[in-house]
């Protein structure tokens, strides 16, 4: 049996004792989440498991797991099928989801996805002197080496190709990106994981510093032309200046109905992912509401010029006018591969961060005016 810890409803608990013994765990239940990390240091599992059910919530479970154990796996198991909540829980650093209805063959898969290597007692036996243990070792150090080459060979065609698509990309060490910032001359881009701002240059995106933004736990960060601003966990909007020390400006809240969020110069946008609601705002310390906007589709993220909103979703995104935010004027593919992080238009381009099994990328391309 392999031990995991899970932390659920009590209501769901004897069923999923039930379903990780079938798919061949042994399931440590945990109170809550004080009790999971104590059960972390003291068992050290595979894998935790949580229901979208649990108490708190799973996104809350996610992002403090993350944050306590950032190497242990986190997989959702979600109340109902719906794929983009599997795509925000990945994005949120989720190793992998379980739609509903859960079978146990999918959780072993999970297992067998973090299998560590099990030693085995090996006897040794006098060798005999034999050609064929030579003939043997040669044989296998070839085979190796043909495969390394040809291995090599296919990760180095496979980057040229995704340079070749997108030119203007670069691998990032953090995989937590919860929202990109621009000044006139460098990206910055949030972990809300570890609290930190990123910065690269917006010229050739090399790395020029790493900051840690004091205080609060932001979730989301979005930029408005003059000022940095932030979402805390518990519904505040911060506005920072953008100078060296992310001034606090102006604190205002706490809000409700929205997750992410941005500024065309004149208006705030808002968006509800759970109701798939656009909002308009007046960009005061209320964010008075002004007009509301049912969306066909529902988007990973969104972004403003001052003419446009952008719709994103994981292959491609959508514009329409600030006038008209239902109506699409044009969709257009994405280049890259892998999970969409985070997305911004700014000065004519549209900036993504993907994560993908080789790691997470900022990616910057022209944005496409026409079809």
């Amino acid at each position: 049996m392999r031990e995991i810890i899970a932390i659920s409803n009590e209501n769901e608990i004897a069923t999923l004792r039930t379903f990780f013994r079938l798919a061949g765990a042994d399931p440590v239940f945990a109170r809550d989440l004080n009790d999971a990390f104590e059960l972390i240091e003291r068992t050290q599992p595979v894998a935790v498991f949580v229901t979208e059910n649990s108490d708190p919530s799973a996104e809350i479970c996610l992002r403090e797991l993350k944050r306590h154990t950032p190497s242990l796996p986190v997989c959702i198991m979600l109340k109902k099928r719906d794929s983009e909540s599997e795509r925000k829980y990945l994005r949120l650093g989720a190793f992998s989801c379980i739609q509903y209805p859960w079978v146990p063959e999918e959780a072993a898969s999970v297992f067998s996805l973090t299998r560590t290597a099990i030693l085995k007692k090996i006897e040794f036996k006098p060798r005999k002197k034999k050609i064929w243990p030579i003939i043997t070792a040669t044989s296998v150090l070839f085979i190796l080496t043909v495969f390394f080459s040809y291995f090599y060979g296919i990760k180095k065609e496979r980057e040229n190709t995704l340079k070749a698509i997108y030119p203007d990309s670069v691998k990032i060490a953090d995989d937590n990106i919860s929202g990109i910032l621009f000044d006139s001359e460098n990206v910055y881009l949030y972990n809300w994981l570890l609290q930190t701002i990123f910065k690269y240059s917006q010229k050739d995106l090399s790395s020029a510093k790493v900051k840690k933004i004091p205080y609060d736990i932001y979730r989301y960060a979005s930029d408005f032309i003059t000022q940095f601003v932030f979402l805390s966990d518990d519904g505040y909007l911060v506005r920072r200046a953008k100078d060296e020390q992310f001034t606090i400006l102006e604190k205002s809240g706490p809000f409700s109905g929205f997750s992410q969020f941005c500024f065309d110069g004149i208006y705030v946008w808002t968006l509800d992912e759970k109701e798939n609601i656009l909002k308009k705002r007046i960009n005061n310390a209320e964010l008075n509401e002004l007009q509301s906007f049912q969306l066909n589709s529902r988007p990973i993220a969104i972004s403003c010029s001052t003419k446009n909103i952008y719709y994103a979703y994981n292959d491609y995104y959508e514009k329409a006018s600030v006038s008209d935010p239902q109506r699409i004027i044009v969709s257009i593919k994405m280049s890259g591969e892998g999970i969409l992080q985070a997305f911004a238009w700014n000065s004519g381009n549209i900036w993504t961060v993907r994560k993908n099994k080789d790691g997470s990328y900022l990616s910057k391309a022209p944005d496409i005016e026409k079809k």
